[in-house]
């Protein structure tokens, strides 16, 4: 008997390998060995589906970042930022996951699917820039200044981006991520001191 998880896992590797337009309820069910209609039974409709896949996917990277914040929130800032950078390219690092959160990204900017996202819990980032904006402003008053916060994590979420963009064509690999690591914060701590 299928449930609802098979559903959404299988749903979960249609979307992040095929894409949302690309992904009919028709897909999923033969991916199953399922009628179409029996999806019905289980999900009104594919948005209903992706807003689940979508919902379970934030809840898990929400409680990561969670965790990150826990274990290194009293580290020395170099740590707390390199171990919230490692520690999502190791989350990340499944290429299904990568995969769905990119293509999330992109269709954010698709007024059809602002429902969608609104209401799936997905928008960690603006979660973990309010979180570490917090600490660094605490600990470093010149962050008081929102524009300065605000340079600092423009070149921390595109030197992120820029990594899992190299995680799509060569996968994950903790030297590599080391070694990117040295170089950005070589430049970055210039903000701090």
């Amino acid at each position: 008997m299928v449930t609802k998880r098979d559903i959404l896992n299988i749903a979960f590797r249609l979307f992040a390998s095929k894409g949302f337009h690309e992904t009919s309820m028709e897909n999923i069910a033969d991916a199953l060995g399922l009628k179409k209609q029996s999806l019905y039974s289980h999900f009104k409709s594919k948005n209903e589906i992706v807003l689940n896949v979508l919902k379970d996917q934030a809840a898990q990277l929400n409680n990561e970042i969670s965790l990150i914040l826990t274990e290194y929130r009293e580290k020395p800032t170099d740590m707390l930022l390199k171990f919230v950078f490692m520690r999502l390219m190791v989350f990340l690092s499944r290429r299904d996951r990568l995969l769905l959160w990119k293509r999330t990204y992109l269709l954010d900017i698709n007024d059809e699917f602002k429902d969608i996202l609104e209401n799936s819990g997905w928008k960690f980032d603006r979660v973990l820039m309010t979180e570490l904006g917090r600490i660094l402003r605490a600990r470093y008053p010149k962050f008081l200044n929102e524009e300065r916060l605000d340079a600092f994590f423009l070149s921390y979420t595109i030197f992120i981006q820029g990594y899992l963009d190299w995680m799509l064509v060569s996968g994950y690999d903790v030297n590599t991520a080391e070694s990117i690591w040295e170089s950005f914060w070589s430049g970055a701590k210039s903000h701090f001191t």
